[in-house]
């Protein structure tokens, strides 16, 4: 129980760490962002990485979860890694593909999000 807590109290400092950061971006005044994404969230994802790969049980022991170890997928496709995050609901849930072909139609990209249906007002490729 003790080990739940503090593995969630982490998480959500994280989250709250990378949800501050991705906020105070500006890619227009930032040409560097990308960069910036790609080494502030993979030094911190592999934390996450590491805690979602394992599933704690009552005894406080931790175990491997294989399912997973596979990793997250595009809610879209259900194959490639999901990459885009939504501003502002922040959700990373599909790939840059299935973003920048809505309805099948490679023209259309999504406007609102999948997981919490929020109009998006801008999309930013993750590096992950």
């Amino acid at each position: 129980p003790d080990v739940d807590y503090q593995i969630c109290a982490n998480l959500d400092l994280l989250q709250a760490k990378f949800v501050s950061w991705l906020t105070n971006l500006d890619s227009n005044k930032r040409p560097d962002c990308d960069q910036i994404l790609r080494d502030n969230f993979l030094s911190d994802s592999g934390l996450v990485d590491g805690l979602s790969k394992m599933k704690i049980n009552t005894t406080g022991k931790t175990t491997e979860n294989p399912a997973s170890q596979s990793g997250p997928t595009c809610v879209k496709c259900l194959e490639n890694q999901p990459n885009m995050v939504f501003f502002d609901c922040m959700h990373v849930s599909v790939c840059e593909e299935c973003y920048n072909t809505a309805a099948g139609d490679i023209n259309t990209k999504i406007v609102k999000c999948p997981n919490c249906r929020r109009s998006i007002k801008k999309a930013q490729k993750v590096f992950m």
